[in-house]
């Protein structure tokens, strides 16, 4: 398993993944959507191959326009989705709480963040590498594609919301 080396993480105290410590963090994970329907040997898998961070507040987990090719669990906390805007102020899109996901469109299209996130309080991230996640494809293919499958209908939940708010201003 490749270590999280290239995060705003990487001085971040790391937290082991101790079987209780596990236990939360499944419980947590299995309330989102992401995962519902999920195993308990499924989400072990991804444990295997994700990093558990305690980040502090004020934090930019991802910034606006910088390459970030990771995926990024909230697990206690929250943290603020920040856009450039026109003028002198940016735009706080969302407040984003355990449970929720970043940093998926920038582990699918290589390209720069579309935001800022940034943590509001002490937050316990997880976070799965693009690296780790080409291990977890090649080494566990069924769960794999599957968890990737579910990023694609998440991404794609959220381009119909947004879709839906924008209509108006058509």
């Amino acid at each position: 398993m490749v270590l999280t080396l290239n995060t705003p993480f990487a001085n971040a105290p790391h937290i082991n993944l101790t079987s209780h410590f596990k236990d939360n963090v499944c419980l947590i994970l299995e309330a989102s959507r992401l995962f519902q329907g999920f195993s308990r040997d499924e989400m072990d898998t991804l444990l295997h191959y994700a990093h558990a961070y305690q980040v502090p507040e004020s934090t930019e987990m991802y910034t606006e326009g910088e390459f970030g090719n990771y995926l990024t669990f909230i697990i206690k906390g929250k943290a603020d989705i920040i856009k450039t805007a026109k003028g002198p102020r940016n735009k706080k899109l969302a407040t984003v709480r355990a449970g929720s996901s970043l940093g998926e469109m920038s582990l699918v299209d290589n390209l720069p963040s579309s935001a800022t996130a940034i943590t509001k309080e002490e937050t316990i991230v997880l976070v799965l590498t693009k690296e780790n996640l080409e291990t977890m494809l090649r080494e566990h293919p069924l769960f794999g594609s599957r968890f990737v499958m579910r990023i694609a209908w998440q991404l794609s939940v959220r381009l119909r919301q947004t879709s839906g708010m924008l209509i108006d201003y058509l």
